[in-house]
This record gives structure tokens, sequence and C-alpha cells, in this order.
């Protein structure tokens, strides 16, 4: 079911069927060095992620992150949406997109289209935006988002610090 639509994009709630999908997005280098290795090595712990992850969250909060697709051409490129952690009292907007659709501005496309969401649709004041300490291209997008750097903080299961960004 499609929940956002910009221009150039169609972001839905993932099912199952997206595995083979977050299979190889979960396995991408950028992803392990940014986010981190979620052990996901079969289509079953693809399927596992899902159900743990995305698809608990939307029952558990009503959010979650979102498979995000080309609008023309139903082709999938990433994800986008909501992430509730302990650690935060505000969801922070979370993105992730495969190599050969970085770059193109799909990250804060879909991440605006987040923010608008979670204020219209889900009653949200307030997002931020985590980042690893060193990825440039998400703080960028942070910043096209309307975000701004305000300081560094400490998650659980993460060696280094990360960056916070909060909204304008």
């Amino acid at each position: 079911m499609t929940l956002i639509t910009t221009d150039r994009l169609v972001l839905r709630e993932f099912d199952l069927e997206d595995a083979s999908f977050i299979l190889e997005l979960v396995n991408d280098q950028g992803w392990l060095e940014n986010i981190g290795d979620k052990n996901v090595r079969s289509i079953e712990d693809a399927e596992q992620y899902l159900l743990s992850g995305p698809i608990r969250s939307y029952q558990e909060n009503g959010y979650g992150l979102y498979m995000v697709e080309l609008k023309l051409t139903n082709i999938a490129v990433g994800m986008c949406g909501l992430v509730k952690r302990d650690c935060f009292k505000s969801p922070d907007v979370g993105f992730a997109f495969v190599p050969e659709y970085r770059g193109l501005g799909f990250a804060s496309e879909a991440g605006r289209s987040v923010l608008k969401y979670a204020k219209s649709q889900l009653s949200l004041n307030r997002v931020i935006g985590v980042t690893s300490m060193n990825n440039v291209g998400s703080m960028k997008a942070l910043e096209k988002m309307g975000m701004q750097y305000d300081s560094l903080v400490s998650m659980p299961g993460y060696d280094e610090k990360s960056r916070l960004f909060v909204p304008r």
C-alpha cells in the first residue's frame, strides 16, 4: 500500500516479498560502514529482519522504515522512514539507498516527504536525524531536509559517537 508519493518516488510499507532487496541493501559496503552489520546473510535472515524491524514497528509505533521505489518503474532503490529508538524521545528519520541510486537527491526527497507525513498524518511534532561520524552524504541529506547538526551522542550498540541533527 502506497503511503507517500513524491515527484519521482513512491514509499510503501515493507512486506516479506521485499526480502531479496533487503538482503542486497543491508550487505552493501555503504550500509556496513555507516549503519553496521545486521547479520543478514540469507533470504530467511532478511525476512526475520523485516519482521522484527520495520513490520514490528508499523504495529507497535504506527510507523517505520518504508520501501522506496521509483515512481515510473517501481524499481526498488532504498528505504526511508522513521525509527523509534529507546535512547531518544523523538523518532529519527532513517534512510539508505543502493549504490546506483545514491547522489541523485532521492534521500533528501524521500526524507522531506517522510517528515511532512510524520507531522501531517502521524501528528509527530519533532523528528531528529542521526548519522555516523563520517557519513558526509547523509549529513548533507539531513541538511537538505531542514535539519542542522546539534551534538555528538552515544547510542547503544555502537562503539563510536554519532552526530545528532535536529530541526532548524
